[in-house]
């Protein structure tokens, strides 16, 4: 699903350089000698992508301010083009020791981009080769980070009230089904519909979810009685509306948001603000197998 390739065509192979080509997506690699300690280096990539990773950015290029995301280590471009359409570009990056690189170059109204170097010191990225084009990191709000995210549910993460529901579904429902639960998450990766993601022993499914931002850290959430894939069947026959009601069903509950850390939460905790028990833990990281974890 992500154009990646395990069988290669060798095109060149010399000293300097060695060439792939992918057998299945016809896409190329090049390898170059490695230069100075493997370990230092990989360690400042790692170091330098920790400080790269924000939630949204800007790009800034001809007094146009163009929003960029970031998913699976490629950026996306959202703009409008000379015309006033909208349009989008997407650029896929390798991490560099200085920023990123893109494994082709992009053309956003007329100026190229080919990567960025990022600037540790001032939170900006600069583009390779013209310094009038740079992009900053945004930081929205946590609401609107959680549900433009995923977030998953660990069994140990919850709280009183909705591990009460958790269990009913799995001693009641799962365990006797013969099933597992093998992830469950809020967000919209699965089917692009926000709501409860799940899948059950291979069978995935999504409940859908209607809400409200309230300010910077509330929101408002209800169950929206559609569903895709296997939502609507878990949904009646195997119990999973009881695994919907923490989080709002028929009538939507309020919550209050906190994370870790706003540039970059690896968690999000939503506690209603009517039923302080009521408290969920979701990670950014996938949690797989959320009743062992």
């Amino acid at each position: 699903g992500f154009e990646g390739d395990y069988d290669f065509l060798i095109l060149e192979a010399t000293a300097e350089k060695v060439v792939l080509k992918g057998k299945k997506t016809g896409g190329y690699a090049i390898l170059t000698p490695m230069q100075g300690d493997w370990a230092d280096y990989i360690t400042s990539i790692l170091e330098l992508e920790a400080s790269m990773n924000f939630p949204k950015y800007e790009l800034q290029i001809d007094g146009q301010a163009i929003g960029v995301s970031l998913s699976y280590r490629t950026l996306t471009f959202s703009y409008l083009d000379a015309n006033g359409n909208a349009a989008s570009k997407t650029a896929s990056y390798i991490i560099t020791p200085t920023g990123y690189k893109f494994y082709a170059p992009v053309e956003i109204n007329g100026k190229e981009i080919s990567g960025f170097t990022f600037d540790v010191a001032n939170s900006k990225f600069n583009e390779l080769k013209d310094a009038s084009i740079v992009m900053v990191p945004i930081i929205p709000p946590i609401n609107e980070q959680f549900v433009n995210g995923d977030w998953f549910v660990a069994y140990s993460q919850l709280g009183s009230y909705a591990k009460t529901y958790f269990n009913h579904v799995k001693k009641n429902f799962l365990d006797p089904m013969g099933e597992e639960l093998e992830f469950a998450f809020m967000g919209s990766m699965l089917y692009g519909q926000f709501g409860f993601n799940f899948r059950s022993s291979g069978y995935p499914g999504l409940l859908g979810y209607d809400y409200e931002l309230i300010g910077e850290n509330q929101i408002a959430m209800g169950f929206n009685f559609t569903g895709q894939g296997n939502g609507v069947w878990y949904h009646n026959n195997a119990g999973f509306n009881y695994l919907l009601n923490p989080f709002g069903y028929s009538a939507a509950r309020v919550f209050t948001l906190t994370c870790d850390d706003l540039a970059n939460p690896t968690y999000i905790t939503l506690t209603e603000d009517a039923n302080p028990k009521n408290s969920i833990t979701l990670f950014k990281e996938q949690i797989i197998y959320p009743f062992r974890y």
